[in-house]
């Protein structure tokens, strides 16, 4: 007595394997241009002006009186215009540090050093909180390598508000 062996009558494979993705490829982008898309829409800008202060930390106080309202204020890193110093404040410079007997924070002056605040006006675009001044994009707590024309400096963004007309 034999014994019949049973035989598929079919094999699967790799040439199936590649029609099948083949055939889900043409379908998939058949329906890709079949279905309409929507296209976002592009965020919306708001043109405002705005007023943001930049904070030198440490500067020393030969320096001081270098930055005069109504001075031009460009980034040292491409030249970009980004506003016009309309108030600048000084105070002195002070160390923070840690006391590592108790933990306690200590605050120390340091002789001949100023820290220094500038209020920058400029005409910028909000597009997702976020502020941009001619492709220059400006966000609280950024450090900001600028020029005037008599001092390079870099400071941290600690403010930016929106000037309102009534």
């Amino acid at each position: 007595m034999s014994k019949k062996t049973y035989r598929s009558i079919y094999h699967f494979n790799i040439i199936d394997v590649l029609l099948i993705l083949i055939i889900l490829l043409a379908g998939g982008l058949a329906a890709y241009l079949v279905v309409p898309h929507s296209r976002e829409s592009a965020p919306s800008k708001e043109h405002t002006a705005i007023t943001y202060q930049i904070t030198v930390s440490s500067l020393s106080q030969r320096f001081k009186g270098n930055v005069k309202e109504g001075d031009k204020v460009y980034t040292s890193e491409k030249d970009m215009l980004i506003g016009e110093v309309q108030n600048v404040t000084y105070s002195p410079a002070v160390y923070i540090g840690t006391n590592r007997e108790n933990g306690s924070l200590t605050y120390l002056d340091y002789p001949g050093e100023l820290s220094m605040t500038v209020t920058i006006r400029a005409d910028a675009d909000l597009t997702e909180n976020t502020y941009d001044i001619d492709g220059f994009r400006i966000e609280i707590g950024q450090v900001i390598d600028f020029r005037v024309p008599d001092l390079l400096a870099s400071g941290r963004c600690t403010e930016i508000k929106q000037i309102t007309t009534p």
